[in-house]
């Protein structure tokens, strides 16, 4: 096993979002200390990985690129933390998003690298940006979620008759017009964001390397799936409540979406600042991030 001679990883006890901590620079081996967040699928993952920022010896961030510090990421074999059964959330409850703990941990340099660095495996999955990568994952949930509220409000509104008119709710012209904004909303939003991975599945098709995706295409993935969320989060917002008291009982299945696609909703991945980059790189401002 490889050891890492020239730096220390030593982690305080962290509580963040981004399940990050801190590493030193040293010449002793590499140790961590330290508990994460959010960790989803940490139940049942066989490796685990964990993000550090490089501080210098006087305990200032080492600079990374785009002024941002430089991070670190390490990946440990799953028996080597332990699990805190701490996600008990209100909705996406099935990730598993636990927390973990590293107590005096080596890790050789050969399971570390720089988040931000170069793909280490040379294949075409791989070789997109990151934050590209991961977009139509979000943007699949939310679809998923909203189409399926709409199939349950479709199914409902025929059996909920009450006052005042004690006919099915179906007939009623204001729920008619609802649902049907919701279903075409949900349609346009589906075709879209299948119109743009297929045309960045056209550009792999053709030869591109993934890796050389333009910022513009990178800039509309990123903003692209953010808006796809927000109009899906709204649509599942508005038949929760069109579906009335029937919405919040459990196990029914309107209540889990509303809960879970308002989870999603809050993902750190889908913050409004996306929209902020979108509107500079339409006004040819700058709108460089690694984020994006």
């Amino acid at each position: 096993m490889l050891s890492w001679p020239v730096r220390r990883w030593s982690v305080g006890s962290t509580r963040s979002a981004q399940s990050c901590a801190e590493i030193t620079a040293s010449t002793c081996p590499v140790t961590t200390n330290s508990t994460f967040t959010t960790a989803s699928g940490v139940g049942y993952a066989a490796w685990v990985m964990a993000n550090a920022i490089v501080i210098d010896d006087d305990g200032r961030p080492e600079p990374g690129i785009a002024g941002l510090p430089q991070f670190h990421s390490f990946v440990v074999p799953a028996d080597a933390v332990t699990i805190v059964d701490d996600w008990h959330v209100a909705g996406l409850r099935g990730t598993g998003s636990m927390s973990f703990t590293m107590q005096d941990l080596f890790v050789p340099e050969h399971r570390t690298f720089p988040f931000f660095g170069p793909a280490l495996i040379d294949e075409m999955p791989y070789r997109i940006p990151l934050f590209s990568y991961v977009s139509p994952g979000f943007v699949a949930m939310a679809v998923g979620l909203a189409q399926r509220a709409v199939d349950e409000i479709v199914q409902l509104l025929p059996t909920k008759i009450g006052p005042p008119h004690f006919q099915p709710a179906s007939t009623e012209a204001t729920k008619q017009v609802r649902l049907g904004r919701a279903i075409a909303t949900v349609g346009a939003v589906a075709d879209a964001t299948r119109a743009l991975y297929r045309r960045i599945d056209a550009h792999a098709a053709e030869g591109a390397d993934l890796a050389d995706l333009s910022h513009a295409e990178r800039v509309e993935l990123r903003v692209r799936a953010t808006a796809a969320v927000e109009n899906c989060v709204e649509v599942v917002n508005d038949l929760f409540r069109l579906g009335g008291a029937s919405s919040i009982y459990q196990p029914g299945v309107l209540q889990r979406v509303w809960r879970d696609i308002n989870v999603l909703g809050q993902h750190l991945f889908l913050r409004d600042s996306n929209f902020e980059v979108a509107a500079k790189f339409a006004m040819d401002m700058d709108s460089a991030s690694p984020f994006i």
